[in-house]
């Protein structure tokens, strides 16, 4: 019965003459374009970034030069120097030297694949974890794909205010005598993110070498370091249940704190207690 069918299916295309069978094939190119083109929906998309190194994969942050130039409100072109998007939000931190961290959040058209819901831009698939190259302005800038929702108000994100104790060791002299309430860290927004409140002991350091005698190495008490604690207050984003500083520095005991200001440096500081900790 099967090959009944198949054959009389052949018979018939057999006496096609060639005009119709380009007709046939016309319209079946045109009946699967269609539905290629009306699975996809031109929808405004939210993407937040994170610039990448400008040196190797897993490097610094960008230098200050590339991520100043990026701001709020700026627009978005594509390769053909059409309007695509705006600029929506930017976290332009210190990272120490000439880098900083960059991220930005960015609002910009894209087509909506309804059987896939997966969006893309150009031609390029918008997945978390993936690079994304935009023109800025007249800035070229890659960044990582951290997010993709439809809405600003569609925000996973929270904020806490943190106080906390850190323990640093080794901390020369001259760098503990910046150690005080004028240590501040401001976002690019002038917000207060980081601040050290007060140092709440300082001890002796035991990490200079003596001498060494029969393979044993004997510490002594160094007259340019110290062991300090300190109580700092910060603010940090939280998403499921964990709540990190600059985006990548977990707020947990036993894990380490860094900040920059435009004079001094905390470094390699150990949360040994968490304080308190509010919503924002």
């Amino acid at each position: 019965m099967t090959n009944q069918f198949f054959s009389s299916i052949l018979r018939k295309i057999r006496k096609l003459t060639l005009i119709e069978m380009l007709i046939i094939l016309i319209v079946a190119v045109a009946i699967l374009f269609s539905l290629f083109w009306f699975s996809r929906s031109k929808k405004q998309v939210i993407i937040d970034l994170v610039a990448q190194s400008s040196y190797y994969p897993g490097g610094p942050p960008p230098q200050y030069w590339l991520t100043n130039s990026i701001h709020e409100q700026d627009k978005i072109y594509n390769e053909f120097g059409k309007l695509v998007g705006t600029v929506n939000k930017v976290q332009n931190v210190d990272y120490g030297g000439e880098f900083r961290y960059l991220r930005v959040s960015v609002g910009i058209d894209a087509l909506l694949n309804s059987r896939t819901q997966l969006y893309s831009y150009g031609n390029q698939r918008l997945r978390i974890g993936d690079n994304l190259t935009l023109t800025i302005k007249n800035v070229k800038f890659t960044g990582l794909i951290q997010r993709i929702h439809n809405s600003e108000d569609q925000n996973i994100v929270s904020k806490k205010k943190f106080r906390l104790k850190l323990f640093m060791r080794n901390v020369p002299i001259w760098l503990l005598k910046t150690y005080d309430d004028s240590f501040t860290v401001y976002d690019e927004k002038n917000n207060q993110i980081f601040q050290i409140v007060k140092v709440l002991s300082v001890k002796p350091s035991t990490e200079e070498v003596a001498k060494v005698e029969g393979g044993t190495m004997q510490f002594v008490e160094s007259d340019l370091h110290r062991n300090i604690e300190t109580e700092v207050q910060l603010t940090a984003n939280c998403e499921l249940g964990v709540c990190y500083f600059n985006e990548d520095q977990p707020i947990k005991i036993g894990m380490q704190v860094w900040a920059q200001t435009e004079k001094s440096s905390v470094s390699y500081a150990i949360i040994t207690e968490i304080l308190e900790e509010k919503e924002l």
